[in-house]
């Protein structure tokens, strides 16, 4: 019986040259994973695209914090049967936070509160507030600002105050705004809408013809399968995997292929142009049958404002484009003017493209979303512009 056991013992008996193996496997795979580590903390200055992708909240300086927060919408988007994609609501990082209806900032009631002036503001990343934080975005600004004005003027013993609702999303287009307004703002019974957009749309027009479109891979991303959700959690978790993306990610940027010479197709340019008025249209005609006054502005930006060299260089697309992409903008722009200034439309615009020009406004090397020092410049060109054209204010 005992020979019987010994002979089964034997059968099942690991080889002491596995378990070494084992063991000096595991040992390795620990050493280097402290060694990632060491090394992506003491290169948080230069932090790869996979650092700031997956590290998890609050273990990133504030300045990559803010850029990982703000650059991989991802981590705070959930897919959106009507919108492909809308903000998480309750979703918390370090700066940026979502209330429980989805909007960035603070709470508000869904039944607006007696005596409050409530006012909307749609579009796109600047207009929400990419890479400032929360109390620093032009709307959470505007609060401010607004608030004060009326604290120092008669109707402070009525006890008005105002509430700013920042409704904008990173990556919206005209098309999403339409749908977040009907779905989402309407039932706030906002005061004012201030539509702050353009500049997406435009940049939908000078993005080339793939296969996929973007708001497909946004889809996809939003859907993810559990194997790729499995996937980044690891890569929150390990300093090693993110270390071998990022060599893997610069491998692949060396052997990436220059882009064909751009060509804008025959009648996109009329098309996108068509969409995004017909859009704002659209919005206006909607807030006008629920007597809401609206105020338009075509989104500021350094790219504007920059020869057509400098603009090149700044974004790294073919002249080709740069071209449609200004040409749009002025089109999209004076014939905003136009229908904002029909008298039968309860709305108007501000031009606020002179920003575009005043130094330190836009982040560097970005030329697109507003600084602190933008986003208080843009929130005082609103708040006179509103002081002067509507008395409640």
């Amino acid at each position: 019986m005992n020979m019987q056991a010994g002979h089964r013992d034997a059968h099942f008996r690991i080889p002491t040259s596995a378990v070494y193996v084992t063991a000096i496997t595991i040992a390795l795979i620990v050493l280097l994973e402290l060694a990632a580590r060491i090394v992506e903390y003491a290169t948080f200055k230069t932090p790869t695209t996979a650092t700031l992708e997956h590290m998890r909240i609050g273990r990133l300086p504030e300045a990559d914090q803010l850029k990982a927060e703000h650059r991989f919408w991802g981590n705070y988007m959930r897919h959106d049967p009507y919108l492909v994609y809308s903000p998480i609501p309750g979703w918390s990082g370090r700066y940026t936070h979502f209330n429980s209806l989805g909007f960035r900032g603070a709470e508000v009631s869904a039944r607006k509160p007696a005596q409050v002036l409530r006012v909307a503001v749609l579009g796109g990343s600047t207009a929400f507030g990419a890479f400032v934080k929360d109390e620093r975005t032009f709307p959470a600004v505007l609060q401010d600002l607004l608030d004060a004005h009326l604290a120092e003027g008669s109707s402070q013993e009525s006890g008005s105050r105002v509430e700013v609702v920042n409704a904008a999303v990173p990556g919206y287009v005209s098309t999403q705004e339409v749908i977040a307004l009907q779905l989402k703002l309407l039932s706030l019974a906002p005061d004012l809408v201030i539509v702050f957009d353009g500049l997406n749309d435009v940049f939908v027009l000078g993005s080339p013809l793939r296969g996929t479109t973007r708001m497909e891979e946004w889809e996809s991303q939003c859907t993810m399968p559990l194997s790729q959700r499995i996937r980044r959690s690891m890569m929150a978790s390990s300093a090693l995997l993110r270390a071998a993306q990022g060599v893997k990610s610069a491998v692949a940027l060396r052997r990436q292929q220059p882009e064909p010479t751009w060509e804008l197709p025959p009648g996109r340019f009329d098309d996108s142009v068509s969409v995004y008025l017909g859009n704002l249209k659209s919005m206006l005609a909607v807030l006008k049958s629920r007597n809401i006054a609206a105020l338009t502005i075509i989104q500021p930006a350094r790219l504007w404002s920059i020869s057509e060299l400098e603009m090149q260089a700044a974004t790294h697309i073919p002249i080709e484009r740069v071209r449609a992409m200004r040409a749009m903008h002025d089109v999209m722009k004076h014939a905003a003017a136009d229908i904002t200034g029909q008298p039968d439309m309860v709305s108007n615009m501000l031009d606020l493209d002179d920003i575009g020009a005043v130094p330190g406004s836009f982040i560097e090397d970005d030329d697109i979303h507003l600084t602190e020092a933008g986003s208080r410049a843009v929130a005082a060109r609103i708040a006179d512009f509103l002081v002067t054209h509507d008395n409640r204010f």
